[in-house]
């Protein structure tokens, strides 16, 4: 993780002492007149976890909840601040991703894993990341040379190789190495390459 990242997890113990009982939401019953705690979903405490963080390093956000975006379950924060939310390359957005599903396993060892995105930037990134993989995908096809995509991390890697899987002329292989970013490659199948893998 980035020096963000380890601001963020700094602020871990002192977001788990003031949200730690916080994991139900009063529901209205009027015919008693009383409220009965509700289990608040996976989203709903991610949330909570998110708002919480952000309020505690200073930041002023609007979040969304999407439970039934295609990526899965997805927070999507809107704010005058995105460039310090993002950080280069997203790597920012991806240590607040971490933290918050970290935190969220705490409370719920079998929650899905959460979406978090910032002003819709991992959604354009990731449409245009996926047509440039398309486009050298296409001179891949024509000339039968192996072509390697920018550094990415794996989550990006996961959106390529998925987005190959079922094609019936181009194989997807990550490079070697415990780095955080690594190069796809796109290459024609049948032809292999001994210092590639095939996951990454």
């Amino acid at each position: 993780m980035g020096q963000f990242g380890a601001v963020l997890l700094a602020s871990e113990q002192c977001f788990n002492d003031s949200t730690a009982q916080q994991t139900h939401r009063p529901t209205a019953l009027p015919a008693h007149g009383r409220t009965v705690p509700h289990a608040m979903t996976a989203l709903e405490q991610a949330r909570q976890i998110l708002e919480n963080t952000l309020g505690y390093l200073g930041f002023y956000v609007t979040i969304e909840e999407d439970a039934a975006s295609p990526d899965g379950p997805t927070l999507q924060i809107l704010t005058d601040e995105s460039e310090a939310l993002i950080g280069k390359r997203g790597e920012v957005l991806d240590d607040i991703q971490y933290l918050v599903n970290r935190l969220l396993m705490r409370r719920m060892p079998d929650a899905p894993r959460i979406r978090v995105d910032v002003e819709f930037y991992r959604s354009m990134r990731e449409d245009k990341m996926l047509e440039r993989a398309k486009e050298m995908a296409e001179q891949v096809r024509a000339t039968g040379k192996p072509t390697a995509l920018p550094p990415m991390n794996s989550y990006y890697r996961r959106l390529i190789h998925n987005a190959f899987v079922n094609d019936p002329e181009i194989a997807t292989e990550s490079s070697k190495g415990d780095e955080r970013f690594k190069r796809v490659m796109l290459k024609r199948k049948g032809k292999q390459n001994p210092r590639l893998e095939a996951k990454g």
